[in-house]
């Protein structure tokens, strides 16, 4: 009875939550254009010491955060 193989979720989005991710989707394209803009902007603003990510040629990310790193934790 409890030997589960697979753990999973059975959820399902109400009309709002529907209705809302409807009207998300019809931007998402310029979001990401948008995301990629303020990457860059980020990339090239921030001090040369810190650890910037980087997207591989022919990639491109959706950034839900830009995380950046210091070899130099003082």
């Amino acid at each position: 009875k409890y030997d589960n193989v697979r753990v999973g979720v059975n959820s399902r989005l109400d009309t709002i939550q529907a209705a809302i991710l409807l009207e998300k989707l019809a931007v998402f394209d310029e979001e990401l254009v948008a995301r990629n803009i303020a990457a860059e902007s980020y990339y090239k603003e921030l001090p040369e010491y810190l650890i910037k990510p980087i997207v591989p040629a022919s990639y491109t990310s959706s950034w839900a955060q830009y995380t950046v790193r210091s070899t130099d934790r003082e």
